[in-house]
């Protein structure tokens, strides 16, 4: 059985759980991967004001690809509409 310790495996603030948060450095290791930089993910779930689930990754990055600056943000957001009461 696992132990999930909050602060070090998630952390829960303002109604959200933080499931993942990580930044790291991103070396090209990998034939036609150019990117070099540092990038940040997040992973949470929470409710939005109607009561509804709601998950949202998020990856931000800043870096070079071949040799042009770059910077990238993605994100996607999914909703989950309540049942019932």
């Amino acid at each position: 059985m696992s132990t999930y310790v909050r602060g070090s495996h998630f952390d829960f603030s303002q109604g959200r759980l933080r499931l993942r948060r990580a930044t790291r450095t991103h070396l090209p290791v990998e034939t036609g991967d150019a990117f070099l930089g540092v990038e940040s993910e997040s992973v949470e779930l929470g409710l939005d004001l109607r009561r509804d689930g709601k998950y949202q990754s998020t990856l931000v990055g800043a870096g070079l690809a071949y040799i042009l600056p770059i910077a990238l943000k993605a994100s996607t957001e999914v909703r989950f509409r309540r049942v019932g009461e």
